[in-house]
């Protein structure tokens, strides 16, 4: 079953609504749309800043674009299973392995900082 809790509450009757998950169903995009729109923002304000650009209003299409062309990729189950497998094994990676590489990069080139000007 994918979605159990909404399987869940559309067994459950109300007097004067046919199923509860209407009233669930809007209060979970909310804060859907909310954390995307927080993610567009930051993607779309780091291509800015990669590609030198004052305004990141162009970069906003760009990563609209391409977030939903790579959404629309997986469609069998297998393909999800893996793309989570790779986010799981890859946050090992990037939550102890590069964080200890940049220290001991750190220590190897131990840049100091300048004085303030």
């Amino acid at each position: 079953m994918p979605e159990p809790v909404i399987y869940l509450l559309r067994s459950i009757p109300l007097g004067t609504m046919d199923r509860v998950d209407f009233i669930f169903l809007p209060i979970w995009l909310i804060s859907i749309f909310g954390a995307i729109s927080g993610y567009y923002y930051a993607a779309s304000y780091g291509i800015s800043y990669l590609f030198k650009q004052k305004s990141h209003k162009k970069a906003v299409s760009f990563v609209v674009l391409a977030s939903c062309c790579i959404a629309y990729l997986p469609q069998r189950r297998e393909d999800f299973e893996l793309i989570g497998s790779i986010a799981n094994n890859s946050a090992y990676i990037f939550l102890i392995a590069f964080p200890f590489l940049l220290l001991i990069l750190s220590y190897l080139f131990k840049k100091k900082e300048g004085p303030e000007t």
